[in-house]
């Protein structure tokens, strides 16, 4: 990161001549997202700082965990800019990028992040989920509490997700979000941590939860008052789909799972299942990928 700050400190330093108001905008990502020994970012340079790294099932002011073995940490790095820049912003992570309807249980971190970083002297905020499809796990129900929260951080998360299930599933909405608790618990309780592209082996992901998942989404698909809902349930369902499917071994009950799976994605208007693979290449590497059982199984 050093030599990169010095880099863009010299290109604000020629722009700020003669445009004095603008800022320039560099990240702190991976490799550069540790402060430099000696250079310093200079007024007016804005450092972004990227959560990539971190664990998402706890909270980042608990969790000192990092998903690949750097010399430092998340929560130590952002401590230490906060004290040098005073423009920090952040890029964070909601989803799974490498499987985007594998469950992804961090729906408890989303206020507590959020408080965190504005406890660090954060003032600009970008929450990423899936870029590049309309679906994912609990994708919109992120969506809109995070926009709610980040509008007025002293709302209460809890009380938001309830009026998203009441407002999109209507008498429905009870299941839903017993669903998203189940998952939620099931993470929590395992000890795991959660990393935006691990693997869809966690420990929770047994045969006896995910027919315990979807129980809850069947006693939905009951309740719900119209077509309109009974499509959100079955998006909704895809999750445990995916997750049957991979811890298929490879051979022609997978291929049919494989194309089931997928054409039930297009039907939905989902864009792939992953951040990096088309609905070809996906298709390819889970037909040739033997099964990805739960660790304690494995």
């Amino acid at each position: 990161m050093g030599t990169v700050l010095r880099f863009v400190n010299a290109v604000h330093e020629v722009i700020s001549r003669e445009f004095p108001r603008v800022r320039i905008d560099t990240l702190a990502y991976v490799y550069t997202r540790k402060l430099p020994k000696i250079t310093k970012p200079l007024p007016g340079v804005v450092i972004r700082l990227c959560s990539n790294e971190s664990c998402f099932s706890h909270p980042m002011a608990e969790c000192r965990v990092d998903r690949t073995a750097l010399q430092t940490n998340f929560s130590k790095d952002i401590a230490e800019w906060s004290e040098v820049c005073r423009d920090i912003y952040l890029w964070d992570y909601t989803t799974h990028f490498a499987n985007y309807l594998a469950p992804f249980p961090n729906l408890n971190v989303l206020k507590p992040n959020l408080e965190f970083f504005k406890a660090h002297g954060v003032n600009g905020l970008f929450e990423e989920g899936a870029p590049n499809t309309l679906l994912s796990y609990a994708g919109e129900l992120r969506q809109y509490v995070l926009a709610k929260l980040m509008y007025d951080l002293s709302l209460d998360e809890r009380l938001l997700m309830n009026e998203f299930y009441a407002g999109v599933f209507g008498p429905a909405a009870p299941y839903v979000r017993a669903y998203y608790e189940f998952w939620q618990l099931r993470s929590l309780s395992s000890g795991e941590h959660l990393f935006l592209d691990g693997g869809v082996t966690s420990s929770y992901f047994t045969k006896e939860n995910l027919d315990a998942a979807r129980v809850l989404l069947e006693k939905a698909m009951v309740l719900a008052a119209d077509e309109a809902t009974r499509l959100r349930i079955e998006k909704i369902t895809l999750s445990c789909d995916f997750i049957d499917m991979a811890q298929m071994d490879k051979g022609r009950a997978k291929d049919a799972a494989v194309d089931a799976l997928i054409g039930k994605c297009r039907q939905m208007g989902m864009g792939r299942l992953t951040e990096w693979h088309t609905f070809e290449q996906s298709e390819k590497v889970f037909k040739e990928q033997d099964a990805l059982l739960p660790i304690s199984a494995q």
